[in-house]
């Protein structure tokens, strides 16, 4: 295991209302740097993966301890996974439902917004 400093963050462009705000965090990511150092210094990730390409966010069950959170996501055509240790099981808890739960915010206000039809 190799400690590092994890973010989501929005895609990078102006929000001008909440509208704008919506779509920048549904065309953000989850990502990973060395230290909060290169984070700070917009250094670019060693690895990320779009929000909403993320397919599942749990404690990683092969985990005896529960301090491992898995997330799988789709890369092209395959599903990849990811997982991230925490220095507790509360801690593990806590953030997978944390990013779970944003997640299914995001993609709940997408399936929210109904066309409006014209009368005639």
């Amino acid at each position: 295991m190799q400690e590092r400093y994890v973010a989501v963050m929005p895609a990078k462009g102006k929000d001008k209302d909440e509208h704008d705000a919506l779509h920048l965090w549904k065309a953000g990511v989850l990502a990973y740097w060395e230290n909060v150092t290169e984070y700070r210094q917009d250094g670019t990730p060693k690895r990320s993966m779009d929000l909403m390409k993320i397919a599942k966010v749990c404690v990683w069950m092969d985990d005896d301890c529960g301090k491992s959170v898995l997330v799988k996501y789709k890369k092209g055509n395959d599903m990849q996974e990811l997982v991230l240790c925490f220095p507790s099981k509360i801690d593990a808890e806590e953030w997978s439902y944390a990013l779970w739960t944003f997640i299914s915010m995001l993609r709940e206000v997408e399936t929210h917004v109904s066309p409006v039809f014209g009368g005639g």
